[in-house]
C-alpha cells in the first residue's frame, strides 16, 4: 500500500513523503499512529502543505536539541559484568539499560525507542546511535567489561546519582524536545504506580509542538471509528500548524510527562468559541478532558467571556452537557455524500 506521511518516520522517511509501505505496517502502526495516511489523490494535494509545517518544525527542532546532541556525542557509558567462574557472562545490555544510562548521566531524557543499537551480549566497546531528531543523531560509546558489581551502569567520570526526592523523583528538571519541562523518574519507582497518581500537568502549547497536537486529534477522532475516507477529508482540519498556535491560545495536559490531551480558545464575531479540545484514546475516560476543560472555563472567564461557545462531534455531546452546556443550535454539514448534524452548545461562565 502506498502511504503519505504526515509526520517524520525514522529510517522510513520524512513529512510529506510517500511510501510504498506493507499493508500491515500501514494499517496497524503508521496511520494509527498518525503518522501516515493513505496516499489518495485528496491527501496528495496537501503535500506540499505538509512538507513546509514540516520543515518549520525540524528546524526549531534541531535548534533547540543541537546542544544536546553535543553533550551526547562525547558521552561514554561502562556496563561491568557479572561472570561465572567459567567466564561466561550473564545477560546483555538493552536499548533500555543504555537510554536509562545515558538519562541519569546527561539529565536529558532519552526514551529506549531513540537508541539504535542491538543488544549487547559481549565484552569490549561499541557504538549507539541516540536518533533526536530526523537530522540530529549522536553517536555514543558502551564499554562493557568485567567486574563483580551488578549491570548498573555509570557515566564516564563515575559521576554518583542524584538524590531522590520523598516521591522518588530526581529534583532536577529539564527540557523535552517538545519544550516540556519535566521530572525524570527514578529506574526503580513503578511506572505504573505513577500512572495511577494521574499526575496532570496543563502547560501553555507552544507553536514548535504543533505535531504533537495534530497527532492526539488525528487519533481522537479516529477513536470513533469514522470512515478512512472521512479521515481523508478531515486532515487538513485536523492539522494543526505553528501559525495556528501562534495565533490562538491553546493549552496541553501531559499526564506524568506524556502529552494526554489538549484544548484551543478562538475570538469570533459571534463571541469566545473552544476551537479544539482532543484527548488521546489511552486517557478517554480518566478525568483528563474534564480537568482540561474546567481550565478552559477558567481561560475563558479570564479574558472576559460571559459565556464560551462549542461546536461539538456528535460523540462529545453528552460530555459537554454533564459539564454544563446546553444545546443552542446545530449546524448540518456534509461529508462525502453524508449528512452529518453537529450540535452547537454554550456553556455560561
Amino acid at each position: 500500500m502506498k502511504v503519505l506521511l504526515i509526520k517524520d518516520v525514522y529510517k522510513l522517511g520524512r513529512a510529506g513523503d510517500v511510501k510504498k509501505v506493507a499493508d500491515g505496517f500501514g494499517r496497524n502502526f503508521l496511520i494509527p499512529q498518525g503518522l501516515a495516511v493513505l496516499a489518495t489523490a485528496g491527501a496528495l494535494k496537501q503535500v506540499e502543505k505538509i512538507k513546509s509545517q514540516a520543515e518549520i518544525r525540524r528546524n526549531a527542532q534541531n535548534n533547540e536539541l543541537k546542544g544536546v546532541a553535543d553533550q551526547i556525542k562525547d558521552v561514554t557509558l561502562i556496563f561491568p559484568v557479572k561472570a561465572g567462574e567459567t567466564g561466561k557472562l550473564y545477560g546483555s545490555i538493552t536499548t533500555g539499560d543504555i537510554a536509562a544510562a545515558l538519562t541519569e548521566k546527561t539529565r536529558y531524557e532519552v526514551k529506549r525507542q531513540q537508541v539504535d543499537t542491538q543488544p549487547i551480549r559481549a565484552l569490549g566497546e561499541f557504538t549507539a546511535r541516540v536518533r533526536l531528531t530526523m537530522d540530529l543523531i549522536p553517536e555514543i560509546k558502551i564499554r562493557r567489561k568485567p567486574g563483580d558489581r551488578d549491570r548498573r551502569p555509570c557515566g564516564r567520570g563515575g559521576e554518583a546519582p542524584q538524590s531522590l526526592g520523598a516521591e522518588g523523583r530526581i529534583r532536577r528538571t529539564r527540557r523535552s524536545p517538545s519544550g516540556i519541562t519535566f521530572i525524570p523518574t527514578h529506574p526503580k519507582v513503578s511506572r505504573v504506580s505513577l500512572f495511577l497518581t494521574m499526575d496532570i500537568i496543563i502547560r501553555h502549547a507552544q507553536p514548535d509542538q504543533a505535531d504533537a497536537l495534530t497527532e492526539i486529534a488525528i487519533a481522537a477522532k479516529r477513536h470513533w471509528n469514522y470512515p478512512e475516507r472521512w479521515m481523508q477529508i478531515w486532515l487538513p482540519a485536523l492539522t494543526i500548524s505553528a501559525e495556528y498556535l501562534s495565533e490562538n491560545e491553546a493549552w496541553i495536559a501531559f499526564v506524568n510527562r506524556t502529552p494526554a490531551a489538549w484544548y484551543s480558545l478562538k475570538n469570533a464575531d459571534d463571541g469566545l468559541w473552544l476551537d479544539n479540545l482532543w484527548v488521546s484514546p489511552a486517557f478517554i475516560g480518566k478525568g483528563v478532558g474534564r480537568r482540561l476543560f474546567e481550565h478552559a472555563l477558567e481561560r475563558s472567564r479570564f479574558r472576559g467571556a460571559s459565556v464560551l461557545k462549542i461546536e461539538a462531534d456528535p460523540n462529545a455531546e453528552s460530555f459537554y452537557i454533564r459539564m454544563g452546556a446546553r444545546r443552542i443550535s446545530e449546524h448540518r454539514s456534509d461529508v462525502d455524500g453524508a449528512l452529518r448534524i453537529l450540535p452547537v452548545l454554550e456553556i455560561k461562565l
